[in-house]
């Protein structure tokens, strides 16, 4: 089989990327070193993934992202076509107490469906942007579980038309139906 030269790794650990080695090698680099939809550098014999590799428009500095983009270099580094593609992610975080979920694209531009909590609920905040029945951008901050049923709405990518008029008049549950 193929053996895949140890010299072209350069690794990093953490989401700031060390640049310096990239750099001397003549690699393009701006906040990382710069990829392109097949994690290929500048360099057609280098590939970077992760927190090192820097894709105009893409989010990094997830493990979700890194693995995404792991697969499609692999298939790359085989000849192999492959074409990145973000995965649906949602950033959550968790402290003492309160619970803070992220997701998406919180522009509803012309055609979403903008739905928030109303302002007087107290110590939670729901938002989430809903375009053509599908959830692009939710955000969820408040007690322990406040957003539970969003990974589920996220990984499978449901169909929220069903339950659009349920969440307009608060009914947050309902997402644990989608």
């Amino acid at each position: 089989g193929d053996v895949i030269p140890t010299d072209l790794f350069v690794t990093c650990a953490g989401i700031k990327a060390n640049t310096e080695l990239p750099k001397k090698i003549g690699l393009k680099v701006n906040r990382g070193i710069v990829v392109d939809a097949q994690m290929c550098t500048s360099d057609p014999d280098i590939f970077a993934i992760g927190d090192v590799a820097e894709l105009p428009g893409t989010v990094g500095g997830l493990w979700a992202v890194g693995t995404a983009q792991a697969a499609v270099a692999a298939q790359a580094v085989f000849g192999q076509k492959a074409t990145y593609t973000p995965p649906n992610t949602m950033v959550s975080l968790k402290m003492d107490g309160i619970d803070v979920k992220g997701f998406g694209d919180l522009d509803p531009a012309d055609d979403g469906l903008d739905l928030s909590e109303p302002s007087d609920s107290g110590n939670q905040h729901r938002r989430l942007i809903i375009k053509g029945g599908k959830l692009k951008g939710a955000v969820f901050v408040g007690p322990p579980g406040i957003g539970k049923d969003l990974a589920h709405v996220i990984q499978t990518q449901a169909d929220l038309t069903p339950i659009i008029e349920r969440l307009r008049e608060g009914d947050w549950k309902a997402l644990g139906e989608a």
